[in-house]
């Protein structure tokens, strides 16, 4: 039986489809705030019940930032970049 196990695939197999996005895809991608600049690599992606939420390494601190189409301002895959406009004080709250 195989019920509840996890099951790792290389990237490199999995198919793209461009009508879905598997967001786990984004780790690795440099963030950036849309008018502060570079904020960090992406670490983690954790889904809260539909809500995603990243985990950047921001300054050598890990910072939690909600993830969420409307915030995105620019997305380019080849570049590995991710520049969202997000309220500053979301990089300081765990200070």
């Amino acid at each position: 039986r195989f019920v509840g196990c996890k099951v790792f695939i290389d990237n490199d197999e999995v198919v793209h489809d461009s009508e879905f996005f598997n967001i786990q895809l984004i780790k690795g991608f440099t963030l950036s705030h849309a008018e502060k600049g570079i904020v960090g690599k992406v670490t983690a992606i954790d889904d809260f019940g539909g809500n995603f939420v990243l985990t950047v390494d921001y300054n050598g601190k890990e910072v939690l930032l909600p993830f969420n189409e409307e915030l995105i301002c620019e997305f380019d895959e080849n570049k590995k970049s991710i520049i969202m406009f997000f309220p500053e004080e979301l990089l300081i709250i765990n200070e």
